[in-house]
């Protein structure tokens, strides 16, 4: 099966931007020039004019900030384990609306350790004298292994079968002896379908299969069960009896896991996965414990609080991922497998609304969730490990690999957690809105700050009717356009989180809402001081369009400060880097002016009035804009 990755949502949401600003650009030129040349002004400056005026109107920096922004928030999220493989997803991230994770070492802490067994009809302590053939189905039934490095041994495998095998190791049995005993003839692996796994070992002449699985499915497939030594034979009634037994220690958070054997009659190449797990003696059951990380119940809390939906996808049975599920807080109800494969997809969809736990899945069933959650219009990171996550973590908007997982899930995956850590997530989803936040603000302040060269340009034209008192030329709105859409806005990228980044739902709409208002009365306010301040000159053209040109330039400067945070600008911490690009854009408009270089810009002089009357007007607009933030919030 092949999956096409999914177009980011913050590309979509770019290009359909771009193309808007494409088109008004367009509109702009034809408008501007055929408006100048019907009032008499040069067809060829009045397409220069248009030509930079629609150079002004598209944030040309815009890739740059996004491209920083994320660059940033990529080494932001290193540092709380979260390697982002595919730059868009740090942003994305960040607008998640489901998250759906594994459980076992993402949600849990991987420490898997044998608690409970259930031996000889009964719950038992782990040292049971009467266990040991429980534990060796344990030892021969196994894929871990056991490695030595500088005289130190450590077991190597799945959390599971290592916790199985250190059972097994505390209870006195060396599984290099065991297996030594009676070594392998033929496996059945395990797989997320069958739910279980067999071994065939060859033991004094007989074959033997040892089977472990999901309790449901070993104790349905038992037909006898050893107790005490013996073997009794068990009806529909007994097994219920196990089954009860079964759910009472998976209410306890436990991972429970059954093993039972077989003695065959057939010869080994005879022996099939349908023979050697039928008709099964049930020996006993293990819990393990695999206590959740203290951290992810305020995780999910936060989560909560910012409008994203939990919903925990595991292997484990129903009543053992509830018992977890609610030691993290996670509230909702739980469908097992077998409900899911019933269920339209429609039945499904609706479902997700409520369920916060999906059990006894399969990679296939995580697939189809992921796959109905897009359909209907959810933004979704999914975790994974094994190789038959990767359609799932393909398919998602953002793919999660944890850091122990296979190779081929990582190539699958935006971004690897590397200490596998759900809480990690959520520390990543704070990073990826303030890269949101940071993006939006840019194109406010570029919006806001590029919409009065337009209106003064189209004012006097239509005012005035004369081609001489023209407030900006080509090159001066491309002087304009460089030195406030560089350094300033770049420095944006450097703003730290809102206190409220994580308290809010995550952002489906439009890049601009909220801020149109904002960019509209900014936009008039440039216009009005730019105008005020070029027509007070009119009489001497050269020095009017300096003083419009400085209006604009230390507009923006100012304008940068009200578009770092909808709060008041005092009430948020300061950005060093905004003021170090002030300050540089400051001192290079300065050095066009009182340079040389000013004759090539048609630039003058200005003296310490005209400065105070700049800044005045400039100081006038900021206040306005301060109270207008207020006002809107």
């Amino acid at each position: 099966q092949k999956i096409q990755p999914e177009e980011n949502p913050l590309k979509e949401k770019i290009n359909h931007f771009a193309k808007t600003l494409g088109f008004i650009a367009i509109f702009l030129i034809i408008a501007v020039t055929l408006l100048g040349i019907v009032m008499g002004f040069e067809a060829l400056e009045m397409f220069l004019i248009s030509v930079s005026l629609a150079v002004s109107a598209i944030p040309e920096g815009l890739p740059a900030v996004i491209t920083i922004s994320l660059a940033l928030a990529t080494q932001r999220m290193v540092k709380v384990k979260s390697l982002i493989r595919k730059l868009p997803a740090a942003e994305t991230l960040g607008r998640a609306t489901y998250i759906c994770t594994d459980k076992t070492g993402t949600i849990t802490e991987e420490k898997m350790k044998v608690r409970r067994i259930f031996v000889n009809g009964k719950v038992s302590k782990l040292e049971e004298k009467q266990a040991e053939f429980l534990y060796k189905i344990g030892i021969l039934c196994n894929n871990a292994r056991v490695e030595e490095k500088q005289g130190k041994e450590y077991l190597i495998g799945d959390p599971t079968e290592k916790a199985i095998l250190a059972a097994a190791k505390d209870y006195g049995l060396d599984k290099k002896e065991e297996t030594e005993k009676q070594p392998k003839v033929k496996e059945f692996p395990f797989s997320s379908d069958r739910k279980m796994m067999s071994k065939i070992r060859l033991s004094k002449g007989n074959y033997i299969s040892y089977v472990k699985g999901a309790p449901e499915i070993i104790i349905k497939r038992c037909q006898a069960e050893f107790i005490n030594g013996k073997v009794r034979k068990i009806g529909e009634e007994r097994k219920e009896e196990l089954m009860e037994e079964y759910e009472k220690l998976a209410s306890e958070g436990m991972r429970i896991l059954a093993f039972s054997y077989k003695i065959l009659t057939k010869q080994a190449k005879e022996i099939t996965e349908e023979n050697a797990e039928r008709n099964l003696i049930f020996v006993g059951l293990q819990g393990m414990i695999d206590p959740p990380r203290p951290e992810v119940r305020e995780a999910v809390r936060q989560c909560e609080e910012a409008g994203i939906k939990i919903v925990m996808i595991t292997g484990d049975s129903a009543v053992t991922a509830k018992a977890v599920g609610k030691e993290i807080g996670l509230r909702g109800e739980v469908i097992e497998a077998s409900q899911l494969k019933k269920m339209s997809d429609s039945e499904l969809g609706e479902s997700l609304k409520t369920t916060a736990i999906f059990a006894r899945v399969s990679p296939e069933d995580k697939l189809r969730i992921v796959e109905i959650l897009k359909k209907n219009s959810e933004i979704v990171a999914v975790t994974g490990d094994g190789v038959n996550d990767a359609l799932a973590l393909k398919k998602a908007d953002i793919g999660i690999a944890v850091g122990r997982g296979s190779d081929v899930a990582k190539d699958s995956s935006d971004i690897i957690l590397l200490d596998n850590n759900f809480a990690s997530i959520v520390k990543a989803v704070r990073e990826g809105r303030r890269v949101y936040d940071n993006i939006k603000k840019f194109i406010k302040y570029m919006l806001s700050a590029n919409t009065n060269e337009i209106l003064l340009i189209l004012f006097v034209m239509l005012a005035f009717r004369r081609p001489e008192l023209l407030p900006l030329l080509p090159l001066q709105i491309l002087w304009i356009n460089l030195i406030t859409d560089s350094f300033p806005a770049v420095a944006l990228s450097r703003e730290e989180a809102e206190e409220d980044v994580m308290k809010r739902n995550p952002a489906k709409e439009s890049m601009l809402r909220g801020s149109m208002l904002f960019i509209i009365i900014s936009g008039i306010l440039a216009f009005l001081i730019c105008f005020v301040a070029f027509y007070y000159y009119m009489d001497n053209i050269d020095k009017a369009r300096t003083m419009a040109v400085t209006t604009s330039v230390l507009f923006q400067m100012f304008l940068v400060f009200n578009c770092r945070t909808k709060k008041p600008f005092y009430k948020f911490k300061l950005n060093k880097y905004v003021i170090y690009a002030v300050i540089i854009s400051i001192l290079l408009h300065l050095a066009i002016i009182y340079t040389p270089l000013n004759t090539f810009f048609k630039f003058t002089f200005l003296g310490l009035i005209d400065w105070a009357k700049i800044i005045g007007l400039c100081i006038v607009a900021f206040v306005l804009l301060e109270i207008v933030k207020l006002k809107i919030k």
